[in-house]
């Protein structure tokens, strides 16, 4: 008859040889595959859009001279911007600006190589200084946010919501 200690140093000699099988065998299933991108005229210019993984998407948002995105938030959508050419001003809140009165918004101005991250509530806006192109990449809860537009220029659909503050009171609010 085995001694208790004799099971548990089979069962972890079994257990060790099950999890390189298992790693061997998983290790075959990565693979490598081509993507295709979609293009999409913008009242600003356009967007070229592309899948990653089941959790990634990107964008490339090529933004028109003096033209500007919506100021909108999105529900469940995390982003981060890169600005690849141009030069843009990104105007962004955090999400109490949604909520609470006197809450100012901030604005950077961005050059190629500069980046900022959006966290979902949180409101923002790109103008555009120069003929811009900007990354956009979001995660995957990009499928399952909705996109609140607060303000656009273009007679898109706004959202009918009061917010406690106004990106035309921001100081500084360029059109």
């Amino acid at each position: 008859m085995k001694k208790k200690n004799s099971y548990i140093k089979d069962g972890i000699a079994v257990a060790n040889k099950v999890v390189s099988m298992v790693s061997e065998y998983t290790k075959a299933d990565r693979s490598a595959w081509l993507g295709s991108s979609t293009t999409a005229k913008k009242p600003w210019g356009k967007e070229r859009a592309w899948s990653g993984f089941s959790n990634l998407t990107g964008k490339v948002l090529e933004i028109e001279a003096g033209k500007r995105t919506s100021l909108k938030y999105h529900t469940m959508k995390n982003e981060a911007f890169y600005v690849m050419t141009g030069k843009v001003n990104f105007y962004y809140a955090d999400e109490e600006w949604l909520h609470y009165t006197g809450v100012s918004m901030k604005c950077e101005t961005l050059g190629p190589g500069d980046s900022v991250n959006v966290q979902s509530h949180c409101v923002y806006r790109i103008h555009a200084i120069e003929n811009s192109e900007v990354i956009e990449i979001s995660d995957a809860s990009s499928l399952r946010s909705q996109s609140i537009r607060i303000e656009d220029d273009y007679g898109r659909e706004v959202s009918d919501a009061i917010y406690p503050n106004s990106f035309s009171h921001f100081e500084g609010a360029d059109k």
